[in-house]
């Protein structure tokens, strides 16, 4: 569904772009474009010098760590690509009115034709930034649910253990004062009938 949509909606927009907008009519929103992708970069190169989570990746099961290791890598290289599809926008609209200038400045079809590039291109821009940045959602989830099994696991050999040093010193005090009943130490999902 993602694949479609994000092949559907470009080339919506490319038909879009192409018949109703001008070239012309993009050098006024120059500035605001530029601004704009310039702080989408800015933020995709931030999220790649983020890198890895620190963690005691020593504590964390194998399996969990090579799954939450190749989620990283793989979400780092689709914001290297979207970095790359960004800059390759932000070239074009920056020498667009260079471009129309020099190459076509009578011919219709290659404006329209640079229109659409220039609206495919947006939409897939904004397309692959909402969808790298719900992957990095889910990566922060799984990161979640690693180190809240960490803890869990980290609580429970805690707990185990200081029941073990309680039953060792009730076996210890001997106590007296009526029946001595042996205290049993059941295994786990052991239960007593």
């Amino acid at each position: 569904m993602m694949r479609l949509l994000h092949i559907v909606v470009p080339l919506a927009c490319a038909y879009c772009f192409g018949r109703w907008v001008a070239v012309e009519q993009m050098a006024v929103t120059l500035p605001q474009i530029t601004s704009a992708l310039s702080i989408f970069i800015a933020a995709v190169l931030v999220r790649l010098a983020r890198g890895m989570p620190t963690l005691d990746w020593k504590s964390v099961p194998l399996e969990k760590r090579k799954m939450l290791t190749g989620e990283l890598v793989d979400v780092s290289r689709e914001y290297a690509g979207l970095l790359a599809l960004l800059m390759l926008l932000l070239l074009l609209t920056v020498s667009i009115g260079a471009i129309s200038m020099w190459f076509a400045p009578e011919n219709t079809v290659w404006r329209k034709g640079m229109s659409a590039l220039i609206g495919m291109l947006v939409s897939l821009s904004v397309l692959r930034f909402g969808y790298v940045v719900w992957r990095d959602l889910d990566i922060v989830s799984l990161q979640k649910t690693v180190i809240d099994g960490m803890a869990d696991q980290e609580l429970a050999s805690k707990n185990s253990e200081t029941a073990t040093a309680k039953i060792e010193q009730m076996r210890m005090a001997k106590l007296s004062g009526g029946e001595k009943h042996p205290i049993e130490v059941l295994q786990d999902g052991e239960t007593r009938t």
